[in-house]
């Protein structure tokens, strides 16, 4: 993650690879170097880490080199990393004194993932709000079947943990937190 001073916004530092020959070890060292504190590029690094889990499950050696056809995609997910770099992120977070803070927290899970994300949400007055994007966590699912309902759960605890932290790491007054779901099971 960079930080533009200009425009005071952070904008992803993604490596690219020129190599058209990968290996599982090649594809590891990729991810490994996408760097993202905040999780604010959860969604591509889970669908680096899910290609990575189907290299294992297809039982490819650290060293061999990939199949054509995956190579291809995979090559094909590191050509799409280049319009991840036009993304900015806004640092600052607040509007200037504002008169009530609101965290809201979204979690939601899949098949292949699950994931928690966190907004502030800062008023002004009746017509003037902010909402940013403050952090967000993601996981890949296990290989092991997992139901849909218990990936559910688990991004509801993810959420937790994460406002939990969040909470603690801010030292402002938030005047409300919201944490949504669409898993009616988990709220009960």
């Amino acid at each position: 993650m960079m930080w533009n001073n200009c425009e005071d916004a952070f904008l992803p530092d993604i490596p690219t690879s020129s190599t058209t020959e990968f290996t599982k070890r090649d594809v590891l060292s990729q991810i490994a170097r996408l760097f993202d504190p905040l999780g604010l590029l959860g969604p591509v690094i889970s669908k680096a880490k899910i290609f990575l889990q189907r290299l294992g499950l297809l039982q490819i050696d650290w060293s061999q080199k990939l199949p054509s056809g995956i190579a291809q995609e995979w090559s094909s997910f590191i050509s799409s990393l280049s319009y991840v770099k036009n993304i900015k992120i806004p640092r600052f977070a607040l509007r200037p004194n504002p008169k009530e803070i609101i965290l809201h927290g979204f979690s939601d899970a899949s098949e292949k993932a699950y994931g928690a994300v966190i907004y502030l949400q800062s008023v002004c007055d009746s017509s003037d709000n902010n909402t940013f994007l403050l952090c967000s966590k993601s996981r890949v699912a296990p290989i092991k079947s997992v139901t849909i309902p218990r990936l559910e759960l688990a991004a509801c605890l993810l959420l937790a943990q994460l406002t939990r932290k969040v909470l603690n790491a801010l030292k402002l007054k938030i005047d409300q937190v919201f944490l949504w779901t669409d898993f009616t099971i988990a709220l009960s």
